[in-house]
Order: structure tokens, then sequence, then C-alpha cells
């Protein structure tokens, strides 16, 4: 299989427990480079069953307003090389001031776009552009509530920047190609 035509996966989330629930609602927000993804140019999510109430991904940054504290927060930690942290407040790193911006924002109602999960539903969202890492692309998976007895069930896909495209040296950033880029402002798309 060619480097960038990673394997797809199936991956099952367990309901949380209602104190899990009460502690913080969303697990560990997270760019898709995480994990040993860096050169991962786009992710689908394919959500195989649905679920009422809760086990929504959030994007807590879709339609933050520039200069806004969300952004600038997910700004600095981008460029400090964070690409995932934990929703725990007990950490210390990265600092929480830096991580509190996009926990509340992940946590809020009627913040960013929350896609609920739906039998057949696919989100469809990049990791880097252009210009380099989407410091924008943070998202989170909310809890499964414990009343939804078959937890959460999703097929993942990720999609790797072609070789070909890859920066030669290590200190070049990772960027899109624009030929490889969705039209502007169409970095998310949900179908």
């Amino acid at each position: 299989m060619p480097p960038d035509c990673l394997a797809h996966q199936v991956r099952h989330t367990s309901p949380s427990t209602a104190d899990e629930c009460g502690e913080r609602y969303c697990t560990a927000l997270h760019i898709d480079t995480n994990q040993g993804g860096h050169f991962r140019a786009a992710t689908v999510l394919l959500y195989l069953h649905d679920i009422e109430h809760g086990g929504e991904t959030r994007f807590p940054l879709v339609g933050a307003a520039e200069g806004s504290e969300i952004r600038l927060a997910a700004e600095r930690l981008a460029d400090l090389g964070i690409t995932a942290f934990s929703p725990s407040e007990d950490i210390e790193w990265p600092p929480l001031h830096l991580r509190k911006p996009l926990l509340d924002a992940a946590e809020a109602e009627g913040v960013g776009l929350c896609i609920q999960p739906k039998a057949g539903l696919a989100a469809v969202f990049w990791t880097h552009t252009p210009d380099g890492l989407d410091k924008y692309s943070w998202h989170a998976g909310a809890r499964v509530p414990p009343e939804a007895t078959d937890g959460k069930l999703i097929a993942q896909k990720f999609k790797s920047l072609p070789v070909q495209w890859r920066p030669t040296r290590k200190a070049d950033a990772v960027r899109l190609p624009v030929e490889l880029s969705p039209p502007l402002g169409l970095g998310l798309g949900v179908a």
C-alpha cells in the first residue's frame, strides 16, 4: 500500500459514566497530525449508527472571529508544536491559560460546529492548507452518555500527503499544494 494510503480504522467508543460526563463533556482536543500523523492532509469520519444525544464531533473554531481569544490560543498552541492535549486541568503542559479557551469553546453549546452521529453521515476535513498546518482544525469527540448503551461507532480514514508533495528537509513546513486544496472556504464538509 502506498504510504499516502493509510488503512481505515473502525473505532468504537464506549459510553462514559455519569461522573465522567459531569467532569468535562469533551475528550482530548487535537489536530489530526497527532500520534505520528505528521503528513496527514485530510480526514474522513463516517458515522455508522445514530446517537440521539452526545458523542458528537465538535470543531470549536468554526466561525470564530479573526483575532478572537480562541483563535489566538489555537495559533499559539500550534506554533509551539502542540497538536493534542487532555481536558484535565490537573496537567501542567500545555499551560491551562493556553488550553482553556479551546476547552471552554468545545464545551459550550452553540459555539463552532457540532456533528451529531447519524448512520451514513460523513465529515471530511483538512489538516493542512497551502500555508501549512491548519491551526483551526482542532476538534474533539463529545462523551457518549451512559444511556447510549451501544456506544459510538465510526469508520475513520486518514489521507496523507503524497510522497512527491512532502518536504525534503525536516525543517520545512508541511504544506498542502494548491492543486490538492479544497475550494476556498470549504475546509470542512459534511455529507
